[in-house]
Parts: C-alpha cells; sequence; structure tokens
C-alpha cells in the first residue's frame, strides 16, 4: 500500500511539473510573439480571409464573419500592449511556479498523510474476508 500511495505521488509530481514547465514555457514564448508586428499583420490577412465554398458546408459564413471581426477587435487591443505583454509574460512565470511549489506541497502533504493512515491502521484498508 505504501509503494501504491508513494507511486501515485511521483506519477502526480511528474505530471504536475510537466505541466507548470510547459504553462510557463508557453507564456514565455507567446506572449512577446503575440506583441511582435508580424503576429499582428499576419493576424489582420485573416480578418479579410474569405470563407471557401467548401468551409460554408461545415461552419456557418455568418458564424466564421462574426469570429473574424473578434480577431479583428482582439488585434486592435494588441496594437499598443507590446510592453505591458513582456511585463506581463514577467509576472506571470513565478506566479505559476509558486503555484507549483504549493500543489507540490499539498501533494506532498496528502501522500504521507495517506502513508500515516497506512501504517496505522493496515486492517482497516483490507477487505474482510469470511
Amino acid at each position: 500500500m505504501k509503494a501504491l500511495i508513494w507511486t501515485l505521488f511521483a506519477a502526480a509530481t511528474l505530471l504536475w511539473t510537466l505541466a507548470a514547465w510547459i504553462g510557463a514555457s508557453l507564456i514565455e514564448f507567446t506572449l512577446p510573439l503575440l506583441a511582435s508586428d508580424p503576429v499582428l499583420s499576419s493576424g489582420r490577412v485573416l480578418t479579410e480571409w474569405p470563407v471557401p465554398p467548401w468551409l460554408a458546408v461545415w461552419i456557418d459564413p455568418a458564424w466564421l464573419k462574426a469570429a473574424q471581426g473578434g480577431l479583428a477587435w482582439t488585434l486592435e487591443q494588441l496594437q499598443g500592449a507590446g510592453p505591458m505583454l513582456q511585463t506581463l509574460a514577467g509576472g506571470l512565470v513565478p506566479v505559476i511556479w509558486v503555484v507549483w511549489g504549493l500543489g507540490l506541497l499539498l501533494m506532498l502533504i496528502a501522500a504521507v498523510t495517506f502513508h500515516q493512515i497506512s501504517v496505522r491502521s493496515p486492517r482497516r484498508l483490507l477487505p474482510a474476508t469470511g
């Protein structure tokens, strides 16, 4: 039972760390990239993209035009936000790692608690045979 508890803790720790690392990496990569001019200009091209006839069968053209309008509005809002997005990226990454540490601490407390429960009352955890 103890081996199962600590194996689950190790697997959860690995997944939790991987998720935090991927999240921090995505934020460091994506936010400054979103603020760059090539991304904004390529986004403007997407907002002017005509709806092909084959896509109209699968997606309502009115919905796609509304989505393009929303993308255009978002790009207009991001136009002057370059420095702010880079500052935000610098502030979000430490927050991700603090949340990671708190989550890891909670998982460790849970693993130790379950370990103590399994040591103190091993017979209560086993199914009754008779």
